[in-house]
C-alpha cells in the first residue's frame, strides 16, 4: 500500500506549518532551500565526511554555507534559541577560528 500523495504548496499554506517559521521574513522557497542546504550539512556530519572549509564557511557537498546563515535558520524559529546556541556553542570562537585560517589562505 503506499502513502497518501501529499501537495506541498497546500501543506505551506497550511496556518500550522507557517507559524513552524514565525520570525522569517523571506519567501517560502528561500527558507526551503536554505533548509534543504542544512540537511545535507547534517548528513555529511552523520557519515563522518569533512564539513570544513576556510573562510567562516562549512560545506555540505555542493554549496558553502556560512555560519551566519545557518545560524539565521534557528532565528526565523526562535530568536531565544539562537541567541543561546550562539553562547552555548562558542559561535563566536568558531567564527574567529574560521576567519583566521581563511586569512592564511590555508585550504581544510
Amino acid at each position: 500500500m503506499s502513502p497518501p500523495s501529499v501537495d506541498v504548496r497546500s501543506l505551506w499554506v497550511n496556518r500550522n506549518l507557517n507559524a513552524a517559521f514565525p520570525y522569517a521574513r523571506r519567501h517560502r522557497s528561500l527558507i526551503h532551500e536554505r533548509l534543504k542546504h542544512i540537511q545535507l550539512l547534517r548528513n555529511r556530519i552523520s557519515h563522518h565526511e569533512p564539513v570544513l572549509t576556510a573562510g567562516s564557511a562549512v560545506y555540505n557537498g555542493g554549496t558553502v554555507l556560512s555560519l551566519p546563515q545557518i545560524l539565521e535558520c534557528v532565528q526565523w524559529v526562535c530568536p531565544e534559541a539562537a541567541q543561546w546556541m550562539r553562547a552555548k556553542f562558542r559561535y563566536d570562537d568558531a567564527e574567529r577560528v574560521l576567519r583566521t585560517v581563511g586569512a592564511m589562505n590555508v585550504l581544510l
